[in-house]
């Protein structure tokens, strides 16, 4: 579970009680999730994103190219079947 916010007593809090119910272990700041690097400049308040290694994954795969495509341009509202698909291409990659 990845949890994020601005303030850290409250990030601090919510995995107190989320420990309470579960087993839990902090990994520290995150540098990857799901393919996607993470860069954090907290002295200026900065949070740097990149999707290089996957995209050069991608670009390297045209059997994965075209879905990819097709599902990234429902990320701002996916559904259920678009969901499946990012499971099946997931699975495909395996």
């Amino acid at each position: 579970m990845l949890i994020v916010g601005k303030n850290i007593g409250r990030i601090a809090q919510l995995k107190r009680d989320l420990s309470k119910s579960f087993s839990m272990k902090d990994l520290g700041p995150t540098k990857q999730i799901l393919g996607i690097r993470i860069f954090c400049e907290r002295g200026a308040k900065k949070l740097h994103i990149s999707q290089e290694q996957y995209i050069e994954k991608v670009l390297r795969r045209p059997d994965l190219a075209h879905a990819v495509g097709v599902v990234s341009r429902f990320l701002s509202n996916p559904g259920k079947k678009h969901w499946e698909a990012v499971k099946w291409i997931f699975r495909y990659l395996r």
